[in-house]
């Protein structure tokens, strides 16, 4: 059984900013260290600790230098594992350099096996309201499971591009909560995101590809900058 919490939490960023949610995350029963996962393993298939030690610290080494040199490389079992990145977007490819790289991770796709398992395994929620109490629990679950495999490209623009700079854009998996953020630079001020948000700090939801684009004001002239650049879904 999966055990997860609901605590009654107070939100600071997004629409619902400045009231209370209830905020789910799992619950973690250990964090196994590596000795006792070997151990386990050279029980589970009566082979010699010291040989099993061998072949994990072998494998790991493998993973680890294949992952990062841009492969996607198979873990025993559990699926594929493969580098990505997240990066701001330019207008122009003179622009283009490595520091426009916000985040590099390491992306986890379950295999299928993985996945018929955890929609299977029940789940019990435990509710806690803002002072720690217990309000209820839920066991009923329909056991559906994210595809990992699934990605989103969140593309973040300014407009003129000189007017401003802008942070978010890179690659999601759905569902995820991104925050976006536009500031201003000398002689502009900001408007608004091409959907009407006047939040130049948000968070958005990731549901599929998107361009939010940040309208910058000139305060030299008044523009008003209604080019609100279209929001691609």
């Amino acid at each position: 059984m999966i055990k997860v919490k609901a605590r009654e939490t107070m939100i600071n960023v997004g629409k619902y900013a400045g009231t209370y949610r209830y905020v789910m995350s799992p619950e973690l029963y250990n964090t196994l260290n590596e000795q006792t996962v070997i151990s386990e393993a050279a029980l589970r298939c009566g082979m010699n600790v010291n040989q099993i030690e061998t072949a994990y610290k072998g494998i790991a080494d493998v993973l680890k230098v294949w992952a990062t040199n841009g492969h996607c490389v198979p873990i025993p079992g559990l699926g594929n594992m493969r580098f990505g990145l997240r990066a701001d977007s330019v207008d122009d490819v003179k622009k283009v350099k490595t520091e426009l790289i916000t985040t590099r991770r390491v992306i986890f796709i379950p295999a299928v096996s993985i996945k018929e398992v955890l929609a299977k395994t029940p789940i019990q929620i435990t509710c806690y309201d803002r002072y720690g109490k217990i309000k209820k629990t839920v066991s009923e679950d329909e056991g559906k499971v994210e595809d990992d495999s699934t990605t989103y490209t969140l593309t973040v623009e300014a407009s003129p591009t000189e007017g401003g700079t802008v942070e978010g854009s890179g690659t999601y998996s759905p569902g995820q909560m991104v925050e976006i953020s536009a500031v201003a630079k000398s002689g502009y001020r900001f408007s608004a995101w091409n959907d009407g948000d006047t939040d130049a700090n948000r968070s958005v939801t990731v549901t599929g590809d998107a361009t939010y684009t940040a309208a910058f004001v000139s305060t030299a002239t008044g523009d008003d900058g209604d080019d609100d650049g279209g929001l691609a879904g």
